[in-house]
């Protein structure tokens, strides 16, 4: 009994082992050939890397916390997976985010890579925090980590906790000059066409402390990223940066026709780039 029990066991590491060397040696021939298997493992290497330079940055912006500043050096580390992805930003229109004010940007949202495009601009903005969904915060480490470069975190669910959150951050941006970046589709939405339907939360912040709203128009990223076909390629985006819209002496009254202005510039902007 003991001498079958014996060979069983060692039959079932064999197997275990047998496995393991199949997928150590099958995975990267599946991560090469197969798109599927290449579109996922991009995105896990993507992650992966988010949260690693998330981790180790956290002492280092301990040191200076809730510091908007925090984010160029965020940005020069986790840019570096452009040049594993082979994806080319070029930006159009510089010069509009180049000057020291307080502004509200207003960008498209296509994708979790919307970060690598953020990050190519942030050094350019200087000065820029980012409005985020209060969940983001709970991922550790990239939530501790955001928090630490003065991303403003706004639970939706509570009106009230919300306009405080606003409310301070206008006190901030006004007093320090700081470009707020804001995702007025709210959720990101990759049909390559259309837009969502805009959040009207950044455009009341604008108003209410008279500072200019900058457009930001990614280009298409179908043709890099699919999630349909699970396609995952080297390729060219686009970021349009649009010449800022005033809002002095605008008022609430005048929210609605703002917030119909803005998106019908940017969606002209997006289309004629498909």
């Amino acid at each position: 009994y003991v001498t079958n029990k014996m060979n069983t066991l060692s039959e079932l590491g064999a197997s275990k082992y047998s496995f393991a060397m199949l997928l150590i040696f099958v995975m990267p021939l599946m991560i090469i050939y197969n798109q599927k298997w290449k579109y996922y493992f991009k995105y896990f290497i993507y992650y992966s890397f988010v949260l690693l330079t998330s981790a180790m940055l956290i002492p280092i912006f301990l040191c200076r916390p809730k510091n908007v500043l925090n984010t160029k050096i965020a940005a020069w580390c986790v840019s570096k997976l452009n040049y594993l992805y082979g994806i080319e930003w070029h930006i159009l229109g510089k010069e509009h985010i180049l000057v020291d004010r307080a502004a509200v940007i207003v960008a498209n949202h296509q994708s979790s890579l919307d970060l690598l495009g953020m990050f190519e601009l942030w050094p350019l903005m200087n000065k820029c925090a980012a409005i985020a969904k209060r969940q983001l915060l709970y991922i550790f480490p990239f939530g501790v980590t955001a928090y630490l470069c003065g991303t403003i975190f706004i639970d939706r669910s509570n009106t009230a906790e919300a306009k405080a959150s606003m409310k301070e951050a206008q006190n901030k941006v006004m007093h320090d000059k700081i470009k707020l970046w804001v995702f007025p589709e709210g959720t990101r939405n990759c049909d390559g066409k259309n837009f969502l339907p805009f959040k009207k939360g950044g455009f009341h912040f604008a108003v209410d402390c008279q500072i200019p709203i900058i457009p930001v128009v990614y280009s298409p990223l179908l043709s890099i990223i699919d999630p349909v076909k699970k396609k995952f390629t080297p390729g060219k985006v686009f970021l349009n940066v649009l010449p800022p819209i005033s809002t002095v002496g605008m008022g609430t009254q005048d929210i609605e026709k703002l917030v119909g202005m803005v998106q019908k510039q940017m969606i002209d902007t997006f289309r004629a780039q498909q």
